[in-house]
């Protein structure tokens, strides 16, 4: 069909691109994306660095406040030892199942000091954590540090659903 037989007898007719030009064209306009879609990527991921460093600095002082009464100075070893707790607790709020935390915790060779200063190794804290799911043991031997007592009730919850069903 022609432009005549199209009723477009006046339009203007572009000329033809040779198909060098075409692919310059093309390759242009996917450099400017990849590039828009990198300063992007960068940009985000600066903004994501930021918050998230802010986040744990905050997460530290709150720490520290919380175990000690007075303006006590900050420590080196005290800031290491919060940044593992809040890193061990981000780890552990990702599982979404009991075997998602038993991989985590193994995988992670995550250790968590209760409250009364034990050192809870990898595997005495899957081993508990068994128990409880079990029956055999009572929520209380599991740690409340990083958040994996309510993580496990929250967990002992969903599996006993998905059982039922």
């Amino acid at each position: 069909m022609n432009n005549q037989e199209m009723g477009m007898e006046n339009a203007p007719i572009a000329p033809e691109q040779s198909q060098e030009e075409k692919i310059k064209q093309l390759k242009g306009g996917i450099y400017q994306s990849l590039a828009a879609h990198e300063r992007y990527k960068f940009e985000k991921r600066d903004e994501d660095a930021n918050r998230a460093g802010k986040t744990i600095e905050t997460k530290v002082r709150e720490l520290h406040q919380e175990e000690t009464t007075t303006q006590e100075e900050l420590t080196d070893e005290d800031i290491e030892r919060y940044k593992n707790e809040i890193k061990n607790e981000h780890q552990i709020n990702q599982a979404e199942s009991l075997n998602d935390l038993y991989f985590i915790i193994k995988n992670n060779n995550i250790t968590i000091e209760g409250s009364d200063g034990h050192i809870f190794e990898p595997g005495e804290i899957i081993k508990l954590i068994t128990e409880v799911a079990g029956g055999e043991k009572t929520m209380d031997y599991i740690t409340r540090s990083c958040g994996l007592r309510e993580k496990v009730r929250e967990l002992i919850k969903i599996d006993a659903i998905k059982n039922k069903k």
